[in-house]
C-alpha cells in the first residue's frame, strides 16, 4: 500500500483536535502551566508543528518523528480519558492510513515504541463508561498494529505483551461484556495471523533457551478470603515504606495488609484472573487517607464530581480499569497517590495526586495480580525452558536510566536496532503453551470462561497452522503431550459447550497431526467409546446431548479418507492395543439395536453408514501409482479474504495472485507408507492377537498357565526365550502387576541357565536407565511390577537392577554392591517416610541420617552427600508408588506416562494409508455384519413412511435409509466377496424376510391384503427384486427365498406381464398366457363341445 500524499495534513489535522482537546482541559486551559510535564506535552506538539510546516512530503521525516508527541500523552498519566483518546485515534489512523513507511530503517523502533506506550497506557479516570471507550480504543490500536505490515518487525517481547494486555482484559469480569467480547475478538485475530506466518519461520530454528517471555499464567493462591484482593505484584521502595508505616485499622484491610508483605518476596507475573474491587466510600474524610489506602489490597478512589477539580493520577490507582493494559507485562507496581514531588523524584514507580476531600469521592479499586506456578505436569518443558526473558519491562526504575529527555521535551531512547529482531518461532511456541496450560481442566485455577477461551484459540491456531505444526519439533512436543491430555481429560466435562468445542478442537488435531499421535488417538477414541457405551441415568438430558456430540464426532472423524484402514491397521493389527475399528462396529450397532431415543439409534447407523460408504468409495477407486505417493506436500496454505484482509495480515498474500489448493492437500498430508502389511501378516497378526488376550486372561489367573498356552500356541517361542517373555511382560498393559512380580521371581521347577534368573535379567535390562538418577531408575523400575514381600526376593530384584544401572550408567561408584547397597537404601527410606506403621514404631529419618547410615558402602569410601541429599528430598517429597493399583489422578498420570514412551518406540509409528488400498475386503468382512444387523433392527422399528417421504429426493425416514443401506451393502459384498464374511446370500434372505410372503402359500386375497396394508412390505420387495436382478449370478440359497416369493405373487396374480406370457405369432394378440385359467363351474354343454373339439385327437391344442 503505497503512502497517501497528503499524509502531512492527516497528521496536522490530528495534532490540531489533540490540542484542542487538552487546551479545554483545565489543566491547560490557563496560560500558564502548572508543572513542567504539561509544558512539555504542549511544546512537543508546538515543535512537531515547525516541523511539519518546512517540510512537503511525510516521508522525509522519521516516523518517530511526528508520533513521539502522541505516544507521550498516551505515556503521560496527567491526560484525561478522553485525550487519550484521541491521541489512540490518532496512531490508529496513522497505521491504518499507511502513513508508517515500512521500507524505513527506524521502522523497527518505531513499532517497539508504539507497542510500549500504549501496553503502558495512563490517563486521568472519570468513570467506568468512559474508561471503557479508552481501553477499546486500545485494543484497536494493539490489532491494528499487529495486523499491518509494521507489525511483523514487532519483537518477541512486544507480541508477548500485547497478547497478554488482550488476555487481561478478556479475563477481568467486571468490565462490560462488549469490551470484553472485543478483547477475545482481538486474540482471535492475532491467533491467525501469528500461526498463518509459520511457514514463514525457517523449521531449523528452535526456541531459545530462555523462551518464558511471561506468558505462563500464575493463579490466585488458595486459602485467601472472598472479596480480599492481593497487592500489586511488586511494590516499589516508597511504596513498601508506605506499608510499614500504615495504621489502618479496619480488620480486612490488615488482612490484606499482611497479605500484601507476605506476597512482597514472591516472583509474580501476568495474573490470568485479575480482578477489579469496587467499593464506595465509607466517607469523604477517608479520601484524605490515600496515602496509607495506597499500600493496601483494596485502594479506594471515586471520579471527581468536578472535573475543573480532577486531580492528576496514575491508571494504577485512578484508572483502574486500564491499569490491566499498563501492568500487563511489565509488573509495575502501585504507588503512593499522596507522596509529595520529592517523593516522586527520589522513586520513578511513585505517582503523587492531590485530592480535594470537599469535590471528590473515593472508590475503592484494585486489581489482584497474585499468581501462581503452572503444574509441572501441564508443559514438561518449563522447567526446561523457565528463565526470564532477557529483555525486560519490569522495573521503571531501570528504563528511565536508559532515557534522556532534553530541555525541549523530547524523549531519547538508546536502542540497538540490531538486536530488534522480529517475531518468530520463540513468540509462536511461548503463546501455544499459554494457550494450551489455559486448556487445562486438572488445573483448578482454570475457569470455565478461561478453558472456553484457550480452546477457541487453539482451534484458531489449528485451523491455519495445523499443517505446519510437524515441521517444528518445539510445537509438535506440545501437541502431542499437554495439548492432548488436557484434551482427553476435557471429554469428562459437564458442560456441553465446552464438550462441544474441545471435540472441534480435537478434530482438527488428530485430522492433521494423527501421523505423530498415534496412542494419543487411541486414548482419545477410548474415551469416545466410554461416552457413547455409557448408560447412566445420573443427568438424562445432558447425557444424551454429549453422546450426540461424540456421535457427530465420530461421523465426522471417519469420513477422512483413508481413516478408516489407518484405524484398523494401527490399533486392531497391533497386539498390545485395543481392536478399535471393530469395537467402534460392534458398538454403533448395539447402539442402533438397543437405544430408545431416535437421535442415539439414527446416529449410530449414520456412522456405520459412513463406514460403508467410505469402505465403497475407496474400494472403487484406483490405486494411486508411486508418482502419487511421492507428491511433495505444499509449504501450506494461506488463507485470505481476498485483498484488504491479505494486506491487512502483515502482508501474507498478494492479492494480484489468488491460489488454489487441492482438496487432497488438506486430506492426505502424509504419504503412503512404502511397506505395510500384506494380507497375509495381517491374518497372522490378528491370530496372534486373538491367543495373546487369551493368554494374558490366564497369565492373570496363574502366570505359568499363561506362558505354556502361549507356547502351544506359538506365540512365544520353545524353549522359553527370556528376552521375548521379557517383551510380552513389559509391553503388555493389561497384565496384572502383582502377577508379574510373582512370575519373574519365582525360582522352583526353574533352571538358573534357562528360568526366572534370566527371564528376570532379561527384564531389567530391557530397561533404559541411561542418564538416570539411582531413585529415578528405580521408580521406573518398580511401577512395572509389584515387588514380592520376602526379603529373599527382594534381594534378588534390587541385585538385577543394581547391575543393569551401574553398567548402562558408566559405573558411577565402587562397584555392583555399592548400587546395590544405595537402591535397596532407597526403598528402605521410602518405608520409613511414607509406612504409617513403621512411623509409629520409630522416629521417620532426616536426611543427616539417610547419610549416616550410608557412610563407607560406597566401596571403602562415600557417596556424593549432594546426590544422597537429592534422594531423600525426592522420596521424602513424593513416596514410590504401584500407579496402576491407584486410582483417580495418581493412575491416571502414570498411564499418560506410559503412554508418552510408548509413542517414543518403534511401536509408536503411525501407519499412512491412501484411501485406495488393498485392505478394504477385510474391513468389510469386520463391519458387514454388525451393519447388517443394525440396518435390520433399524428398518423393524421404523414407521412407515408417507408418499412424500418416499418421493423425497433426501429421505429423512429410517426405513427408506435402512432399505437403502442394504442395498448398497449387497453391493460391496459382491464387490469384495469373502469366504467368511458376508454375502450376498444373506443380504437377499433378510430383504425377502421384510416381505412377509415368505410362508406358507396363503389365499390370493389375503396376499394383496398383507402388501397393500404394509408401505414397507412393498418397498423391501422393491428392493430384493433389485438385488437379485444385478446379483443374482451370486445368489446360492437365497433362491428358496426368491422362489417362494416368486409364488407367492404369482398366486395372488402380482407378477407382471412379461413372467405370465408368452410371444405367440398365431394370436391375434401376439402373446399367450403360461398359465391356464380355471373353467369356470358353470360351463355348459357348447363350451364342452368347443373344448373337444379345439383339443383335436391328440389332446393337444393346435
Amino acid at each position: 500500500m503505497s503512502l497517501p500524499g497528503n499524509g502531512i495534513f492527516v497528521v496536522q489535522g490530528e495534532m490540531a483536535m489533540l490540542v484542542t482537546a487538552m487546551r479545554r482541559s483545565t489543566r491547560w486551559g490557563s496560560h500558564s502551566f502548572p508543572n513542567e510535564e504539561y509544558d512539555v506535552l504542549m511544546r512537543t506538539f508546538q515543535d512537531l508543528k515547525t516541523i511539519l510546516n518546512q517540510v512537503d512530503d511525510l516521508r522525509l521525516l522519521d516516523p518517530a518523528t511526528y508520533l513521539s508527541p502522541f505516544l507521550e500523552v498516551i505515556r503521560s498519566k496527567e491526560t484525561t480519558g478522553p485525550v487519550t483518546s484521541l491521541a489512540l485515534s490518532a496512531i490508529h489512523k496513522f497505521l491504518s492510513y499507511g502513513l508508517i513507511d515500512p521500507t524505513h530503517p527506524s521502522v523497527p523502533a518505531t513499532v517497539e515504541d508504539i507497542a510500549d506506550a500504549v501496553t503502558h497506557a495512563r490517563f486521568v479516570g472519570t468513570d467506568h463508561s468512559s474508561d471503557g471507550v479508552v481501553l477499546m480504543k486500545i485494543l484497536q490500536v494493539l490489532r491494528t498494529l499487529m495486523l499491518s505490515p509494521e507489525g511483523t518487525m514487532l519483537t518477541d517481547e512486544s507480541v508477548c505483551e500485547i497478547m497478554l494486555s488482550c488476555f487481561r482484559i478478556c479475563f477481568e469480569t467486571r468490565l462490560t461484556e462488549l469490551l470484553r467480547r472485543n478483547a477475545e475478538q482481538c486474540l482471535r485475530d492475532m491467533t491467525q495471523l501469528v500461526f498463518m506466518r509459520l511457514p514463514q519461520f525457517s523449521a531449523a530454528a528452535a526456541p531459545a533457551p530462555c523462551a518464558a517471555m511471561g506468558l505462563s499464567l500464575k493463579k490466585r493462591e488458595k486459602g485467601k478470603k472472598k472479596g480480599v484482593q492481593n497487592s500489586l505484584e511488586r511494590k516499589s521502595p516508597v511504596m513498601e515504606q508506605a506499608s510499614a508505616t500504615s495504621v489502618e485499622s479496619d480488620e480486612v484491610d490488615a488482612k490484606s495488609n499482611e497479605n500484601l508483605l507476605r506476597n512482597n518476596n514472591q516472583d509474580k507475573n501476568l495474573c490470568n484472573e485479575a480482578e477489579i474491587t469496587i467499593e464506595p466510600s465509607r466517607s469523604h474524610a477517608r479520601a484524605s487517607q490515600d496515602k496509607n489506602l495506597c499500600n493496601e489490597a483494596e485502594i479506594t478512589i471515586e471520579p471527581s464530581r468536578s472535573h475543573a477539580r480532577a486531580s492528576s493520577m496514575d491508571l494504577s490507582s485512578r484508572a483502574p480499569l486500564t491499569h490491566l493494559v499498563e501492568k500487563c507485562v511489565s509488573g509495575e507496581q502501585g504507588t503512593d497517590q499522596n507522596l509529595d514531588e520529592n517523593k516522586e523524584k527520589e522513586d520513578p514507580n511513585a505517582e503523587t495526586e492531590k485530592q480535594d476531600p470537599e469535590k471528590t469521592e473515593q472508590i475503592d479499586e484494585n486489581t489482584e495480580l497474585t499468581t501462581k506456578e503452572t503444574p509441572e505436569e501441564e508443559v514438561k518443558s518449563d522447567t526446561e525452558d523457565g528463565c526470564k526473558m532477557s529483555k525486560s519491562r519490569t522495573e521503571d526504575s531501570e528504563k528511565l536510566d536508559e532515557v534522556y529527555v532534553n530541555n525541549r521535551g523530547i524523549r531519547f531512547t538508546p536502542q540497538d536496532e540490531a538486536n530488534l529482531q522480529p517475531y518468530g518461532l520463540t513468540c509462536v511456541r511461548e503463546l501455544f503453551r499459554f494457550l494450551i496450560s489455559l486448556c487445562n481442566p486438572l488445573d483448578t485455577q482454570n475457569t470455565s470462561a478461561m478453558v472456553h477461551l484457550g480452546l477457541c484459540l487453539v482451534g484458531t491456531a489449528l485451523e491455519v497452522g495445523a499443517d505446519q505444526l510437524a515441521r517444528h519439533p518445539a510445537l509438535l512436543a506440545l501437541a502431542r503431550d499437554p495439548l492432548c491430555r488436557s484434551l482427553t481429560s476435557l471429554l469428562s466435562t459437564e458442560r456441553i459447550s465446552i464438550f462441544a468445542l474441545d471435540l472441534q478442537v480435537a478434530f482438527l488435531l488428530f485430522e492433521s497431526l494423527r501421523y505423530h499421535l498415534k496412542f494419543q488417538l487411541e486414548a482419545f477414541l477410548k474415551k469416545i467409546v466410554e461416552i457413547v457405551s455409557s448408560d447412566t441415568t445420573k443427568a438424562v438430558y445432558e447425557l444424551k446431548e454429549i453422546q450426540h456430540l461424540a456421535l457427530e464426532f465420530l461421523a465426522q472423524l471417519l469420513r477422512i479418507p483413508g481413516i478408516c484402514t489407518e484405524v484398523f491397521l494401527n490399533y486392531d493389527c497391533d497386539v498390545y492395543c485395543m481392536n478399535m475399528f471393530e469395537e467402534l462396529t460392534k458398538l454403533l450397532s448395539k447402539n442402533v439395536v438397543s437405544s430408545t431415543a431416535y437421535n442415539i439409534h439414527s446416529l449410530s447407523l449414520e456412522v456405520l453408514m459412513t463406514v460403508i460408504e467410505a469402505i465403497e468409495v475407496g474400494s472403487s477407486q484406483p490405486k494411486e501409482d508411486k508418482a502419487d505417493i511421492e507428491r511433495p506436500l505444499s509449504p501450506g496454505p494461506r488463507f485470505g479474504r481476498g485483498g484488504q484482509i491479505s494486506l491487512e495480515l502483515g502482508g501474507l498474500e498478494d492479492p494480484a495472485q489468488p491460489q488454489t489448493h487441492h482438496i487432497s492437500q488438506y486430506t492426505g498430508r502424509a504419504a503412503s507408507e512404502q511397506h505395510l502389511p500384506t494380507l497375509e501378516e495381517i491374518e497372522k497378526i490378528v491370530h496372534t492377537k486373538k491367543w495373546v488376550t487369551q493368554g494374558t486372561e490366564l497369565f492373570n489367573q496363574k502366570p505359568e498357565k499363561g506362558i505354556e498356552f502361549l507356547q502351544q500356541h506359538g506365540v512365544l517361542a520353545t524353549p522359553l526365550d527370556p528376552a521375548e517373555v521379557a517383551v510380552f511382560l513389559k509391553e503388555n498393559s493389561d497384565l496384572d502387576k502383582k502377577m508379574i512380580g510373582d512370575y519373574i521371581c519365582k525360582r522352583s521347577n526353574i533352571n538358573s541357565e534357562e528360568g526366572g534368573s534370566s527371564v528376570l535379567g532379561a527384564f531389567a535390562s530391557s530397561f533404559d536407565f541411561s542418564g538416570l538418577r539411582i531413585d529415578q531408575a528405580l521408580r521406573l523400575y518398580l511401577e512395572s511390577f509389584r515387588l514380592p514381600g520376602e526379603a529373599p526376593l527382594i534381594f534378588l530384584v534390587m541385585e538385577r537392577f543394581a547391575e543393569h544401572w551401574h553398567s548402562t550408567n558408566g559405573e558411577p561408584f565402587a562397584n555392583t554392591d555399592a548400587a546395590f547397597r544405595l537402591a535397596y537404601a532407597t526403598i528402605m527410606l521410602n518405608m520409613d517416610q511414607h509406612n504409617h506403621s513403621a512411623k509409629k514404631l520409630n522416629v521417620p529419618m532426616n536426611v543427616e541420617d539417610f547419610v549416616k547410615n550410608l557412610r563407607g558402602c560406597n566401596g571403602s569410601g562415600d557417596f556424593p552427600q549432594p546426590m544422597l541429599e537429592a534422594i531423600f528430598h525426592s522420596i521424602k517429597n513424593e513416596e514410590m508408588v504401584m500407579p496402576a493399583e491407584r486410582v483417580g489422578p495418581v493412575r491416571d498420570a502414570y498411564l499418560w506416562r506410559v503412554l508418552q514412551r510408548r509413542g517414543d518406540t518403534a511401536a509408536g509409528r503411525y501407519l499412512a494409508v491412501s484411501p485406495a488400498n488393498q485392505y478394504h475386503a477385510t474391513l468389510f468382512a469386520i463391519v458387514g455384519p454388525p451393519t447388517v444387523t443394525a440396518l435390520s433392527a433399524a428398518f423393524e422399528r421404523a414407521p412407515a413412511p408417507t408418499q412424500e417421504e418416499i418421493s423425497s429426493s433426501q429421505p429423512t425416514n429410517l426405513a427408506i435409509i435402512s432399505l437403502a443401506g442394504l442395498q448398497r451393502v449387497a453391493g460391496l459384498a459382491a464387490r469384495l466377496p469373502s469366504e467368511h464374511g458376508l454375502t450376498v446370500d444373506t443380504l437377499l434372505i433378510t430383504l425377502c424376510k421384510f416381505t412377509q410372503l415368505t410362508g406358507p402359500v396363503s389365499s390370493p386375497i389375503a396376499i394383496g391384503v398383507t402388501l397393500g396394508q404394509s408401505t414397507k412390505a412393498q418397498m423391501a420387495l422393491t428392493r430384493a427384486c433389485a438385488v437379485a436382478a444385478k446379483h443374482g449370478d451370486l445368489a446360492r440359497a437365497a433362491w428358496t427365498q426368491l422362489a417362494c416369493l416368486a409364488r407367492q405373487l404369482h398366486a395372488a396374480s402380482l407378477l407382471p406381464q412379461c413372467l405370465v406370457t408368452a410371444e405367440d405369432y398365431l394370436s391375434e394378440s401376439g402373446v399367450v398366457p403360461l398359465v391356464r385359467e380355471p373353467r369356470g363351474a358353470d360351463a355348459g354343454l357348447l363350451s364342452s363341445i368347443y373344448s373337444y373339439i379345439a383339443l383335436g385327437e391328440t389332446g393337444e391344442l393346435f
